[in-house]
């Protein structure tokens, strides 16, 4: 078989999008998904009967939605760099919505303008947002600063360290969320690669890193035969990929989306998690400090990812 490392490259994308924006879910009870996004850090901006919207701290109106409704994972949000951008996907994408203003109270919030369309492959509502904004909200406390050799940047100054070798003196609050980070998605294999080509081919999305089932020739039946018919079947043996905005020679994270192929027989797409990034290390090891409050019908999970600052995912 040849080299599938990676699916073929999109020549020319629709759209190149700039970031992911927002995740978007529904859910029966507001009450308790407003103590969870508290606790999890993130600051509620507007909460009605029916709408929750919660902000991270960098200067983006809200990253978090959830409607009130059955439990479900409705999609997410793409930024794009320009209103033409989203008229091209107005124009281009079957189904698409005619690029009009974010109405009600996250046009309100915000501003700007959007698109949006229901992916044909996963079922997930996709958007497309130009020219939110909002001003920046300041860090309840600084980041620690730590001596090193012969270097003293903290002198007779105590500081709180969760997790070293005495009790934190004050209950640190949670994890202060200050960005969307990425979305993991995870879909029915085959339909898994449709997937990936669709994010390349709308919103030029380029490929950081893949993760290959590699049979070799003959050992076929000491592997499970759906997956042995599946890579006959589609010519790759990508399993999934790290997916990246291409900003050029900008920098950019080694991924926004991972797409996996989902394994367990269930038909439908399904959403894995979201990962957001807070200040730093010191306020992600902080967080499982904080009293969990129970909160009936909802688990959560914390998780830790090696960053240059710290992520939590939920």
């Amino acid at each position: 078989m040849a080299d599938t490392a990676v699916l073929p490259d999109t020549a020319t994308p629709i759209v190149k999008a700039a970031d992911v924006a927002y995740v978007r879910f529904s859910a029966p009870d507001l009450d308790a998904m407003e103590r969870f996004v508290t606790d999890f850090g993130l600051v509620v901006v507007h909460r009605d009967d029916d709408l929750l919207l919660s902000r991270g701290l960098e200067p983006m109106p809200f990253l978090h939605v959830v409607h009130r409704g059955p439990a479900k994972f409705v999609g997410w949000a793409f930024e794009v760099d320009s209103e033409e951008d989203l008229a091209a996907l107005a124009d281009a994408v079957p189904g698409c919505s005619p690029v009009h203003d974010i109405g009600g109270a996250e046009g309100r919030l915000g501003g700007g303008k959007r698109v949006h369309f229901v992916e044909p492959i996963t079922g997930f509502v996709l958007e497309a947002v130009h020219g939110q904004h909002a001003e920046p909200l300041a860090p309840r406390r600084d980041r620690h600063t730590y001596n090193r050799a012969g270097v003293d940047d903290r002198v007779g100054v105590e500081q709180d360290v969760v997790g070293n070798r005495y009790p934190i003196k004050k209950d640190p609050g949670p994890a202060e969320v200050y960005r969307l980070g990425h979305v993991v998605a995870a879909v029915p294999p085959g339909a898994h690669q449709a997937f990936m080509t669709c994010l390349a081919d709308t919103f030029g999305m380029l490929v950081s890193d893949s993760a290959r089932m590699i049979i070799p020739p003959g050992a076929e039946e000491h592997f499970p035969q759906p997956l042995v018919e599946l890579i006959a079947a589609t010519g790759s043996d990508v399993m999934f990929q790290f997916l990246r905005m291409d900003r050029g020679d900008a920098l950019t994270d080694h991924h926004s989306i991972l797409v996996l192929a989902l394994m367990d027989g269930t038909p439908e797409a399904q959403f894995s998690h979201a990962a957001f990034e807070v200040l730093g290390m010191d306020t992600l090891h902080s967080a499982p400090e904080v009293p969990a409050r129970p909160l009936a019908s909802l688990q959560t999970r914390w998780s830790q990812a090696q960053s240059s600052n710290g992520v939590a995912s939920l």
